[in-house]
């Protein structure tokens, strides 16, 4: 029970810093929240924020993990993995295209 319990704190801890050093994850929500905020959030905004984030995350990769902890879910992902990257990829690849056009654009105004 206990190399269990130490197993399972290290894959957590593993997880964790994982999470909290891809910067990804920052600059998504920095944007978002820059656009999204008032210009002086309230102290209760910002502690409730930081609080949000990490239960949308936290529920976010156990729902991940659950479904695909099943054999039928990882042989599907792994049939279906290469169009899914695919389409994702499109899918990014042209909102930063749009992005980018639509800044020069505005940018030549």
């Amino acid at each position: 029970l206990v190399l269990l319990v130490m197993k399972m704190v290290r894959t957590f801890l593993t997880a964790l810093l994982t999470q909290l050093s891809n910067p990804k994850t920052i600059v998504v929500y920095a944007s978002v929240f820059a656009s999204a905020l008032p210009t002086n959030p309230s102290l209760w905004l910002m502690v409730a924020i930081p609080v949000c984030v990490a239960a949308v995350e936290t529920l976010w990769y156990l729902i991940v993990a659950t479904v695909l902890s099943r054999p039928s879910a990882q042989q599907t992902y792994r049939r279906w993995s290469r169009a899914i990257d695919r389409t994702a990829g499109s899918i990014l690849g042209g909102l930063g295209a749009w992005f980018a056009v639509d800044g020069v654009r505005t940018a030549l105004r």
